[in-house]
């Protein structure tokens, strides 16, 4: 199954109404819908929103060479602009993060995960001694979602249907063209015997 089937089907899942009328959770589940203890541990795991950036469009920080990808009120994921620099679990950073309306916020943060990424550069995720203001989230994610709306769309199943449409003529296509260079192949082969 590929990434859009089941980002797709996570969708039509959570669209879904589970509840009978009288606002009981006993509607039979159908087996194939019916949410694995992984996921649920999944879903559970994080009890803060958070707002994910498009590329240059996080906040930025002033006074370090970090890339914020993610935050939320109580936490920041970054990485170093320099794949090379690391730093240490438990070791305190001050960023000034100067967000897309001008507005600057000074918080000290504690780095408590470090994992690798596929790019090369260490990820790292860092907790607020002190958190954002509520409101600021809020902004944020306005701010993503008007700015950057083909980020932020969920994947509908007239995009689905065209992306594998395309799938299936580029393999027509292909499967075209071995065929043609097969056939090329056979006949080349054919003139040389007949040559020779």
């Amino acid at each position: 199954m590929g990434f859009l089937d089941k980002l797709t089907k996570n969708v039509d899942r959570r669209k879904k109404d589970r509840r009978s009328k009288d606002q009981t959770d006993d509607c039979p589940i159908d087996v194939e819908d019916r949410r694995s203890e992984k996921d649920r541990r999944e879903s559970q795991r994080r009890k803060l929103f958070r707002v994910l950036y498009p590329f240059g469009a996080a906040p930025v920080v002033l006074n370090n060479k970090i890339s914020i990808l993610d935050i939320s009120i109580e936490s920041i994921r970054f990485v170093f602009e320099n794949k090379n620099e690391s730093i240490p679990i438990g070791e305190i950073l001050e960023l000034e993060m100067k967000f897309q309306d001008d507005e600057i916020i000074t918080r000290k943060i504690i780095v408590k995960n470090c994992y690798d990424e596929s790019l090369g550069k260490n990820q790292y995720i860092g907790h607020f001694t002190k958190p954002l203001p509520s409101n600021r989230m809020g902004k944020e994610q306005a701010y993503v979602l008007r700015s950057f709306p083909d980020f932020c769309r969920e994947i509908s199943e007239l995009q689905k249907n065209y992306a594998l449409e395309v799938e299936k003529r580029l393999e027509e296509e292909r499967f075209r063209q071995e065929r043609q260079e097969s056939q090329d192949s056979v006949d080349s082969h054919k003139d040389k015997d007949t040559k020779g």
